[in-house]
């Protein structure tokens, strides 16, 4: 008979943990030239390979793809202990968890933040903040949340809508040379919408964008940009508490 390993663990929290902890590929030559061809990127802002053909192409994009992988498991291991500890009810065993992890039950509470605890919080709500979820787990984009639970899902259809009109109206302004604009301090244009994770991050360049073409999703994108400076006034104000408990 299996084992059903999950079955008191919201549906949500599951689907969060399995998508975070999705390998994004094998180390090998042949898996990383497939990933390269694919135009998946392992590393830093704007690197790119010559193929992974070269020996010195192979470190590089192996070492991007450890990076990444160290991510995911710093991620998960965030999101087990701020569920285990804070959000379950009833909660796990904590002293068998902490087994499992080679600490100290004690040594749990150093393996998450506040944001984490929230960022499982709107997992687990059923009017849930993408930009809430994704600020404390590097390297997660909005499409490695979809199927994690059906808010989340119609959340994200809006925010690729907003990137696609953004974009096809930065387009028509100034073209399709990436070169041809700079629109904020920080350097986004109408072909970097897709890197940053953040929707909140486009600041300006959206919400102007969107004013003039489509208000209704300019009016939501103002509450997302103003829902994610509560939260993190929130993370700031709890984090200090948590601090306490720690050392207590």
């Amino acid at each position: 008979m299996p084992i059903e390993l999950m079955e008191d663990i919201p549906e949500p929290v599951r689907h969060l943990i399995e998508a975070v902890s999705r390998p994004g590929v094998e180390i090998s030559p042949t898996s990383l030239r497939r990933a390269h061809q694919a135009g998946r990127n392992f590393g830093p802002e704007g690197a790119r390979l010559s193929g992974v053909n070269r020996g010195d192409d192979f470190l590089f994009a192996a070492a991007g793809v450890s990076t990444r992988l160290a991510e995911a498991a710093g991620n998960v291991r965030a999101i087990i202990n701020a569920y285990g500890q804070v959000v379950a009810n009833p909660r796990p065993d904590l002293t068998q968890l902490a087994r499992w992890q080679d600490v100290s039950p004690g040594g749990l509470r150093h393996r998450y933040t506040e944001a984490h605890v929230i960022a499982i919080r709107h997992v687990m709500s059923d009017d849930p903040l993408v930009d809430a979820i994704l600020d404390p787990l590097p390297g997660v984009f909005d499409e490695d949340l979809r199927g994690v639970s059906p808010a989340i899902d119609r959340q994200l259809e809006v925010r690729a809508e907003m990137r696609v009109r953004c974009g096809e109206e930065m387009e028509k302004l100034f073209g399709k040379n990436p070169q041809a604009v700079v629109l904020d301090a920080a350097g986004v244009s109408s072909f970097d919408l897709g890197r940053y994770r953040l929707i909140a991050d486009l600041g300006d360049v959206m919400r102007v964008t969107l004013a003039r073409i489509e208000p209704v999703l300019a009016e939501q994108y103002v509450r997302w940009v103003e829902d994610l400076l509560v939260v993190r006034k929130q993370q700031q104000q709890q984090e200090p508490r948590r601090r306490d408990r720690k050392n207590s």
